[in-house]
């Protein structure tokens, strides 16, 4: 494993403890939602929430059962302050506020790079060590291209001056030497003629100097055009690394899509199964706030409703599924049975009435259940507003109870009871039905309640039920209390 020391690079929390001599820090911004999402600068604190106007956040459990969100909703990942919101948001602004708790600071060696990728790279770290490298390698090939013309201009420019200056020397010599032969034209007609040779072979050279100044001016075009080709390159390179992060950034987007896609597909075909109802006229008032998929089924009728996010569509019919049975076929019930039931003689066996036929039935087919849900996610500690009537008689036989969510500490609840008659009186005589101090309790981490003794078992016709909080455990969510009743 190459570069195992990026493994240990140290996660930096920085992070404050929310206590008076270090509080958290109210703070106010403005984001702007790019690709349905919008990180705040630190991790906010749960308790504040985190506050948008004009929005309505969405919590936890009811986003990830439909994982779609509203024009003016958001969720808040709390435990790293990413904020999503609903994909029609992309490009607003909007201002934030939340009490920051501090950052969490990651190191680049420990965030992968995705591959394949055009580098052996495997981590952030080591692709912007790649990048800084070539960068550098590009600049010294520019530097060493920059020297490297400076310097045949300057030995071209040396060059040309020094043949100029030879030139220049060689022109005045012999000026002078020409005025001085001119005023001796009858004495020297001799030397005249070796100055004007002389003369020649000047111009000889300074044709020479010429043509090696145009051979000089070629070698500094090749120059120039060997650095144009170095620079081109560099930009080709550079050119072919913003295609490629392109493509990358392309694949990401196309696999964002296909990932939402899959979740509404889900959403489309997920079917979770709800208590039946006796009619269809009763699935709103028995599932008031239902999420995409549920299932419920009429009992009047067998048919089967899917509640599609908008109202609730006929799928099915669970008794049209089922043929009637034969005696040779299996159908709503199996064939065997139904020739043996036709084989049964008349008064084979007694038929029981009554409470005959009460008493000889198991003691769960007397059970009835009161069920109390408390649905909030804020429980608040008192008399709770649910109220049952029970209207047989019979003796509490056990009471169960289970919660979504712990809270961080106990919670204990007292089921509560009132004859018919105190309580249309408005007489306040609620009793404890368990043991004081040992009633439905909810330990901390617990999802079931340990019910303690129940010293008032009896219940009479018509009796009143309700819950009474003593204690809540801050977080607990989403209890029901099922209190069986054999009658």
């Amino acid at each position: 494993m190459k570069n195992l020391k990026y493994y240990f690079d140290a996660v930096r929390f920085k992070l404050r403890k929310g206590t008076d001599d270090d509080p958290y820090v109210l703070k106010t911004g403005q984001y702007t939602i790019i690709n349905g999402r919008t990180g705040l600068d630190e991790v906010p604190d749960i308790t504040y929430k985190v506050r948008i106007k004009e929005y309505v956040e969405v919590p936890r459990e009811k986003y990830d059962c439909r994982k779609v969100l509203a024009e003016n909703e958001f969720y808040v990942d709390y435990s790293n302050g990413e904020i999503t919101f609903s994909p029609n948001q992309n490009g607003k602004t909007v201002t934030i506020e939340y009490k920051g708790k501090g950052i969490i600071q990651y190191p680049a060696g420990r965030i992968y790079v995705h591959s394949p990728n055009p580098w052996a790279v495997d981590n952030l770290q080591e692709l912007i060590d790649f990048i800084y490298q070539k960068e550098q390698e590009l600049k010294e090939s520019v530097a060493k291209a920059i020297t490297f013309i400076e310097q045949k201009t300057n030995e071209f420019t040396i060059f040309v001056q020094q043949k100029t200056d030879e030139f220049v020397a060689y022109v005045n010599t012999f000026i002078e030497k020409a005025e001085s032969k001119i005023r001796e034209v009858d004495v020297h007609i001799e030397l005249s003629r070796k100055q004007t040779n002389e003369c020649k072979k000047i111009t000889d050279e300074t044709i020479k100097v010429k043509n090696e100044t145009l051979i000089a001016k070629e070698k500094t075009e090749i120059t120039t055009k060997n650095a144009i080709n170095v620079t081109d390159k560099a930009n080709q390179a550079t050119q072919l690394s913003i295609e490629k992060t392109k493509e990358c950034i392309d694949a990401t987007d196309r696999a964002k899509e296909e990932t939402e896609n899959i979740k509404i597909d889900r959403l489309n075909t997920r079917l979770i199964w709800k208590e039946p109802v006796n009619s269809f006229a009763e699935i709103d008032i028995k599932h008031p706030n239902p999420d995409i998929g549920w299932l419920v089924m009429t009992m009047d009728n067998g048919n089967l409703y899917r509640w599609d996010n908008v109202s609730w569509k006929y799928i099915g019919n669970m008794k049209g599924g089922i043929p009637l049975v034969k005696k040779d076929m299996d159908g709503l019930m199996r064939k065997d049975d139904y020739v043996k039931l036709n084989q049964i003689e008349d008064k084979a066996q007694k038929n029981y009435v009554g409470e005959d036929a009460k008493n000889a039935l198991p003691d769960y087919v007397h059970t009835k259940t009161m069920v109390f849900v408390l649905s909030t996610d804020k429980l608040k500690q008192g008399v709770q507003n649910v109220l049952i009537t029970f209207p047989n008689e019979g003796v509490i036989n056990t009471i169960e109870g289970i919660c979504q969510t712990t809270g961080t500490e106990h919670t204990s609840i007292q089921l509560e009871k009132i004859s018919e008659l105190d309580f249309q009186h408005g007489i306040d005589t609620w009793t404890g039905v368990c043991e004081e101090n040992k009633e439905i309790i909810f330990d901390y981490g617990e999802y079931q309640a340990n019910v303690g003794n129940i010293v008032h078992l009896k219940v009479q016709a018509n009796d009143v039920f309700r819950l009474n909080v003593k204690h809540v455990g801050f977080g607990i969510e989403n209890i029901t209390i099922n209190v069986n009743i054999l009658i």
